[in-house]
């Protein structure tokens, strides 16, 4: 979507509000419709209730299954000759380098 403007509300500004479960699938919605990331607003999000995200059991379970695919995966990759394509990539980092400039 060119020329759009995405406002997200998570409601997460009352230290006593609970983090939606949803809250990594509301994001990214938000992160794939916008074209600059000067085009994205997110509400304010209460110190406390910040360090609750990513914390529950749900996102806990989230990660070991992860960890257990990229383990299959590259030992998938091991026995049919690709895993150092495998291995670049699941250990693949994005570049942040040039969001201080974006940001500005």
């Amino acid at each position: 979507m060119a020329k759009c403007l995405v406002s997200v509300d998570l409601g997460l500004d009352n230290p006593d509000m609970k983090v939606p479960p949803e809250l990594a699938s509301l994001l990214y919605v938000a992160c794939t419709r916008v074209t600059k990331l000067e085009n994205l607003f997110v509400s304010a999000i209460h110190p406390c209730v910040l360090h609750k995200i990513g914390q529950s059991d749900g996102d806990k379970h989230k990660r070991v299954v992860d960890e257990k695919l990229k383990t299959a995966a590259i030992a998938f990759a091991r026995r049919h000759g690709n895993e150092k394509q495998m291995e670049d990539e699941v250990n693949w980092q994005a570049d942040y380098s040039a969001n201080i400039e974006e940001w500005q």
